[in-house]
This record gives C-alpha cells, sequence and structure tokens, in this order.
C-alpha cells in the first residue's frame, strides 16, 4: 500500500529497538511506515484517518478525532476490542488483504457516508469516554 502513509505507535510501556529486536525485523521499514516520535498520542491523531488497534483504550479518544478504529482480530481469540458496543463488523479485520480491501472500501465512500460514521463514533465516544475526574471518583468512593 505505497500510497498510504502509517505512523506507527507503540504502547508506552514499550520502545522500538525492543519491538523491532522480537519481530526480527532486519531490513529497513518501507518509506510509507515511520515511527511515532510525538510525546503526545493527540499529535499522531491530528495526522491520521484510521487506526489499526488490538485492546488498546488508546482507541477511544481517537474516535472524537473522526478516526476510522479498524480492530485487529485473531482467529480463536476471547475478544478484546473495546470498542465492541459500536458493532461496527465491517471494521474488524483478520488478515493485511482484508486490511486492504478496507483501506480501499473506505477511500470510495461517500462524504455523507464518512461523515455519518464520524458522527456516531463521536457520539458514542462522549457517552462511553469522558475525563477522567479525580473528584468526582473520591465522591463516588464515599
Amino acid at each position: 500500500m505505497p500510497n498510504v502513509n502509517f505512523i506507527w505507535r507503540l504502547h508506552p510501556s514499550l520502545n522500538f529497538k525492543y519491538v523491532i529486536k522480537k519481530m526480527n525485523i532486519n531490513s529497513e521499514l518501507p518509506k510509507n511506515i515511520s515511527f511515532s516520535k510525538n510525546e503526545k498520542l493527540e499529535n499522531d491523531m491530528r495526522l491520521s484517518q484510521f487506526a489499526l488497534y488490538r485492546g488498546s483504550a488508546a482507541i477511544a479518544p481517537a474516535l472524537s478525532y473522526g478516526i476510522y478504529p479498524i480492530y485487529l482480530a485473531q482467529k480463536g481469540e476471547i475478544e478484546i476490542d473495546p470498542l465492541y458496543k459500536l458493532k461496527f463488523k465491517n471494521l474488524k479485520i483478520y488478515t493485511p488483504k482484508q486490511f486492504q480491501m478496507l483501506l480501499y472500501r473506505f477511500s470510495n465512500k461517500s462524504k455523507s457516508d464518512r461523515s455519518k460514521f464520524k458522527k456516531k463514533a463521536f457520539i458514542f465516544s462522549k457517552k462511553f469516554y469522558s475525563s477522567f475526574s479525580e473528584k468526582e471518583a473520591i465522591d463516588t468512593l464515599r
């Protein structure tokens, strides 16, 4: 997919050197894949249209940026998708070929369809995910 640029962002507890070694990547990555150098997740979100994720809670704020969440599932697993309530089965993939087809399909969607999706995702993110308030948490526990 040379016409698509990818930002590879890791969980904050991981580093790229470790992942590259663990995945046994000996050659350079393709030019359309870059490692995120942004400390803040929001900076990557501003540059993105899609997010490929597994069980990350970081996908929730991505919805408020209008990013299409694509869940990378594995056959035979217990699903760990934090967005399972959205029920976007067409945004779940198992293979690289499915990923390619999904990106192609979305690039051909009308602006109206994309706007509807973004609106639904934004409403979902605001309804189910809110900023943490230490005071509210303490008050709730009392």
